[in-house]
């Protein structure tokens, strides 16, 4: 499941803040350009923070990965049989 496109969570953040808008019939005030544009700040500081985990989740899947091709040569190159919970 790839991130959402940048318009495509563009468009869900101004619905998100135009149904804000709506919600303010009550006579409490509205939401100003400023609060806007800080949702918007803070929408577009979650979406790289999400980004760098990704990208660092995939850069520790390659690590284990690569630990454990590792072991399994060293189990290899010492005559153990496979490990129990390898599938093949």
């Amino acid at each position: 499941m790839g991130a959402p496109r940048e318009e495509d969570a563009g468009s869900r953040v101004l619905l998100f803040v135009g149904a804000l808008n709506l919600l303010s019939t009550d006579g409490s005030p509205r939401m100003n350009e400023t609060s806007q544009l800080d949702v918007l700040d803070l929408l577009s500081a979650n979406q790289r923070l999400i980004e760098r985990l990704e990208a660092k989740n995939a850069r520790l899947r390659d690590s284990v990965a690569e630990l454990m091709l590792e072991i399994q040569a060293l189990r290899e190159a010492l005559g153990h049989a496979r490990s129990e919970t390898d599938p093949k």
